[in-house]
């Protein structure tokens, strides 16, 4: 073979591979620019973070209060669960409980206050509780977190 034409083929080749490489960053830089992030059009927080019951009494109701805001123009189903993580004197976590739950309908552009009473009856006293309130939008993955700690007590001091 003459080796005039082992050059060009080799640079057909190394043509080939640096027009493949360009087309594959263009595409990855095409497929990264298009990504759609999905918007968040929910906020949920407590409605008044000064009048949050951070001692709480074994087996005596207490109220869990917080907003849910949709911000979309239609109306958003939400179910909302209430947890009680319950943590002993060297933080260790002893036990989850459900404390509530439900669901709501928010309205358009709207929001919703909901104001739940709970309680913890296990047999669980002077133990650290994180009250936790997940929200879930349903018909969608989006799901929110907001919490608080209390202390629990066997009877009142």
């Amino acid at each position: 073979m003459h080796p005039s034409k082992l050059k060009f083929k080799d640079l057909v080749y190394i043509s080939l591979i640096l027009i493949a490489t360009i087309a594959i960053i263009f595409s990855e830089i095409v497929i990264y620019t298009a990504r759609v992030e999905p918007k968040v059009t929910t906020e949920v927080y407590f409605t008044n973070m000064g009048e949050i019951n951070r001692h709480i009494i074994r087996g005596e109701p207490f109220y869990v209060n917080f907003i849910i805001v949709n911000k979309d123009n239609i109306i958003s189903k939400y179910r909302y669960v209430i947890f009680a993580n319950l943590y002993n004197d060297s933080n260790s976590l002893i036990d989850t409980l459900i404390i509530g739950g439900g669901s709501v309908d928010v309205g358009s552009k709207g929001k919703e206050m909901i104001s739940k009473q709970v309680n913890i009856s296990e047999n669980y006293t002077d133990c650290l509780a994180k009250i936790s309130v997940e929200v879930y939008k349903l018909g969608s993955n989006q799901i929110f977190e907001i919490h608080y700690w209390a202390t629990v007590v066997g009877e009142e001091k």
